[in-house]
């Protein structure tokens, strides 16, 4: 599907020269992002072994070999490789005078290490004041847990984010936290040290100097749970949080999980006092109020959250008790008849959609997107259709017409759909404006001509593995693109070309230097 590298023109970063001293995924991530917009990525690896990505998968017809990790192919394209034990005198002023050029350093090692090799940042900013030295660890620089190892998995767990995997998190002892798929610590800590490499690089210009950036890995990734936080600071108690009830089911608190009927589930959703006092009505009964146990229930301004934790154990079973003696139709019928918002627990009224060859997921918000998919899916006729015509007009309320029209229409549209495959429906809708959109597979996204035309996926041929797609980039600079037309190197390939010709040792330095293993 992929087009062949795009031609190039200077990159945005074609002045900046970047020294990596980093293994694995977060510091090569964070150099491949500077690469690929034009710096000049020197990358030191330990000799003879290189780095750790080289022994790690996938590889081509799953043989290991350490030039052809698709970990490190992607991570390493355009990037220039010297073989360099800096832990060894002879490799640290070697490392030094490759420090004296370059604008960047970025390595993730572990807090302290740098030091030891008489390499930490007030070392180098002696030779080189506007170093900006970027460090990439999994607690950053100073804190309590600074010394501490970490890797993806313990940065995903101590971060949060894997408690509330998958979905609405865990609820159960049995059900424990699980990790999020991939290295997406080690990613998002790697981007996370390119944007804040180039905010320094930025602040040199007005500074005059560099700067040490010391970046988090476990503080990149805590930092997407930015709704979690949100939910903690307005109920520290937990009752806002969206947890899980079963495995890949987003459910909101107890009191607003599925309630089971006789012959299925319905869903209840009241959020005003007014629907909740109903609703008690119904459940316990005339005279409800005057109960011990209810004593106090709606004292003082209503809060839903409030409500919610108070109070929320005490009516569910009270509410469970009366809808199992019922039918859902029943249920339904009886809560609708006192305006309480129930709806069968089968209708989403918002989301995915059978279709002949997998699904399609619908996104329809607003009254004009479903006027146009109920005209669509059921002709011009409809706008005479009582059960409608009123909730998609000028007073449209996305909630009220899901509860009213929804548990109607969806298996209405469920079965239109069926009939047709992703394209035509995606087809159909997309011509009228209605968000409606293919459920794409890996292998669709292989085959898009979208994204073959925009090129997310690229070619590039490596001496070891021949042509092989890679994932491009996700945006384009019309002045100074993205590149993709260096592959990652060997190890040591550069080692003359760097060491040589560029820092001026001889063949014969190189050579002993090559015994020795300091390269």
């Amino acid at each position: 599907m992929g087009r062949g590298p795009i031609p190039m023109a200077d990159g945005a970063l074609s002045d900046l020269k970047v020294v990596e001293y980093a293994d694995f995924v977060s510091g090569p991530f964070c150099g491949k992002l500077m690469a690929d917009l034009g710096a000049d990525v020197i990358k030191v690896e330990v000799p003879s072994s290189g780095d750790t990505a080289r022994h790690t998968g996938p590889f081509p017809d799953d043989i290991p070999h350490p030039e052809r990790s698709g970990l490190f192919l992607y991570l390493n394209t355009n990037k220039r490789s010297v073989s360099l034990d800096p832990g060894t005198a002879a490799g640290a002023e070697v490392f030094r005078e490759l420090i004296k050029t370059a604008d960047v350093l970025i390595e993730n090692t572990r807090p302290g290490t740098m030091e030891g090799l008489g390499l930490d940042y007030e070392s180098l900013r002696q030779i080189n004041p506007g170093l900006v030295m970027t460090s990439v660890t999994p607690f950053g620089q100073f804190g309590p847990y600074s010394k501490w190892k970490g890797n993806d998995l313990i940065c995903t767990q101590m971060s949060g984010l894997a408690f509330h995997t998958p979905g609405g998190g865990v609820d159960s002892p049995d059900k424990p936290p699980l990790k999020p798929g991939g290295r997406q610590s080690e990613f998002i800590a790697g981007s996370t040290a390119a944007s804040a490499t180039m905010f320094a690089v930025i602040a040199r210009k007005a500074l005059g100097v560099g700067q040490h950036v010391d970046v988090s890995q476990h503080e990149s990734i805590a930092s997407f749970l930015r709704h979690q936080v949100a939910f903690y600071t307005y109920d520290p108690e937990g009752i806002g949080y969206l947890r899980q009830f079963e495995r890949g089911a987003r459910v909101w608190p107890r009191a607003w999980r599925p309630l089971p009927c006789r012959d299925g589930y319905v869903f209840g959703r009241c959020r005003q006092e007014s629907q909740w006092r109903a609703l008690m009505g119904l459940a316990a009964g005339d005279g409800w109020e005057k109960e011990k146990r209810f004593q106090g229930m709606f004292e003082g301004d209503f809060d839903l959250l409030t409500f919610l934790s108070e109070w929320g154990e005490t009516i569910r079973p009270v509410i469970e008790e009366w809808t199992m003696q019922r039918t859902t139709a029943e249920t339904i019928a009886t809560a609708k008849s006192r305006n309480i918002p129930f709806s069968p627990s089968a209708y989403s009224g918002f989301g995915y959609l059978p279709c002949k060859d997998g699904y399609v997921v619908c996104g329809c918000r607003e009254a004009y997107q479903w006027r146009d998919l109920v005209t669509l899916v059921l002709g011009d006729e409809w706008v005479e259709d009582e059960r409608f015509k009123d909730l998609l007009g000028d007073e449209f309320d996305f909630g009220v017409f899901l509860f009213e029209a929804g548990p109607v229409l969806w298996p209405v549209i469920i079965k239109w759909a069926e009939d047709r495959t992703r394209e035509e429906i995606t087809v159909a809708a997309q011509g009228r404006s209605i968000p409606i959109v293919p459920c794409n597979t890996t292998e669709d996204v292989f085959e898009s001509a979208h994204f073959a035309e925009r090129q997310l996926l690229v070619e590039i041929d490596h001496p070891e593995t021949g042509s092989l797609l890679y994932p491009g980039a996700p945006y384009h600079l019309s002045e100074t693109p993205w590149q993709g037309d260096r592959p990652a190197p060997l190890l040591g390939q550069h080692n003359r070309e760097i060491l040589g010709d560029g820092l001026g040792y001889s063949d014969e330095k190189l050579a002993t230097m090559g015994a020795a293993g300091v390269i």
